[in-house]
């Protein structure tokens, strides 16, 4: 594992160097996955359950679920499967297949009729309700039209559930960046034709459960279920939903399910959160005097950031940099030391320059010419050296030769 990390192949010709830059990742191997029943509610003549997969001690990890009927939402990567089912459901086999960058492998097959028995499904005998809304838990909320009614068609039969079936989202959810403590926007998205005065119901799902209710044809009629999010999830009419405040806790995966009187359809979001980024520092790492030329290594870096990349300005012919951009390897001659560098760091959220760096702060002229000139720097200071010397003692000779010459005269 501790392989693991940013590689670079340096390749040079008499005239230019060009540079490779590779990620290597390490995934172990999968175990085969195990499925968790989290929740298992019977009413209305449905089973509704939710179903957890995981591999224990992997990362990197995608799940697929097989089958996938009409009123399934997944959930967390694709790791939790909330589904209904009737009395005619309870002989499908469910599987979950995990997979990494390097294998894969499926679950123990299980059956429905594990989870939901005909018995249980009988239990339920009272006649549903007219409503706006009938609730499938487990993530799965059907809106129903007003007009909606369910009948028995006989005593003790089963009640027939008439709600709308929910339209399959798209595969790739929209990725929404956010800033810790600030606000964000999830706009409803709506199929082609679609319009937002349509819709009599909307339901915001954080990782398939249900965190709030609203009916856009209603001033006020915001129902927020979690208290986390009671004074920090707004309605912005017609089209979008606000987060305020936002935590690091608050990323993952959000769902808008959207209902008219003829139709239901779900949006997807997948919610990142990022801290705004602080001023990079940027530090020296090495400077090397030869040949007349100055070659430094420069590193820039931001505290307590991640997802960061990094840019220098200027890029001279001969510079490199290395671990995404936050290295730089350049030289320079004696007409050089004029120039100024800077570090850019950027996050999805933000960006922010370090203070400019001055080249004659790392190089001064002697320093650079200190290699090719040295020995005739030596030679000099030498001679001036003995020179002084010869002064001094000729000084002194002349002022003690006066000297003597005078107690004589005397």
């Amino acid at each position: 594992m501790a392989d693991a990390g940013p590689y670079s192949t340096q390749m040079s010709t008499e005239s230019s160097t060009w540079l490779s830059h590779y990620t290597l990742r390490i995934s172990r191997q999968l175990r085969s996955p195990q499925v968790r029943v989290d929740s298992v509610i019977s009413e209305s003549g449905f089973c509704n359950a939710t179903l957890r997969c995981s591999v224990e001690g992997a990362d990197h990890v995608t799940y697929q679920w097989t089958p996938m009927g009409p009123r399934a939402v997944v959930s967390q990567e694709g790791s939790v499967l909330s589904d209904a089912w009737s009395l005619h459901d309870l002989d499908r086999t469910y599987t979950c297949m995990a997979e990494n960058p390097v294998s894969s492998y499926s679950s123990t097959p299980l059956p429905v009729g594990q989870l939901c028995t005909k018995q249980k499904l009988m239990q339920v005998s009272e006649p549903i309700k007219d409503s706006n809304v009938c609730w499938l838990r487990g993530a799965v909320e059907m809106l129903c039209s007003s007009k909606a009614e369910a009948k028995r068609k006989s005593a003790g039969s089963i009640p027939q559930l008439t709600c709308n079936a929910v339209s399959q989202p798209s595969s790739t959810p929209v990725v929404v960046n956010g800033a810790l403590g600030k606000s964000v926007t999830l706009p409803l998205e709506f199929p082609t034709g679609g319009k937002a005065e349509d819709i009599i119901a909307i339901t915001v799902l954080y990782s398939g459960r249900s965190i709030a209710f609203i009916n856009p044809r209603e001033a006020g009629s915001l129902h927020v279920m979690d208290p986390k999010w009671k004074t920090r999830l707004n309605f912005i009419h017609p089209d979008s939903v606000q987060l305020n405040n936002l935590t690091l806790a608050d990323a993952g995966p959000y769902s808008a399910q959207m209902s008219t009187e003829n139709s239901t359809w779900l949006s997807r979001y997948t919610l990142r959160i990022f801290r705004q980024l602080r001023r990079p520092q940027v530090r020296v790492d090495s400077v090397i005097s030869e040949n007349g030329s100055c070659i430094a290594t420069l590193r820039c870096s931001v505290e307590d950031a991640d997802h960061v990349t990094y840019q220098w300005t200027p890029m001279g012919p001969r510079a490199v940099v290395s671990q995404e951009g936050s290295v730089l390897s350049d030289a320079w001659s004696l007409h050089d030391l004029d120039r100024i560098y800077t570090c850019m760091a950027q996050n999805p959220v933000s960006s922010y320059s370090s203070t400019p760096l001055p080249v004659g702060q790392l190089c001064t002229g002697s320093k650079a010419a200190e290699a090719t000139y040295c020995p005739v720097t030596w030679i000099f200071l030498g001679k001036g050296l003995l020179l002084l010397v010869f002064l001094g003692v000729l000084g002194t000779w002349h002022i003690q030769t006066r000297m003597l010459s005078m107690k004589r005269d005397k």
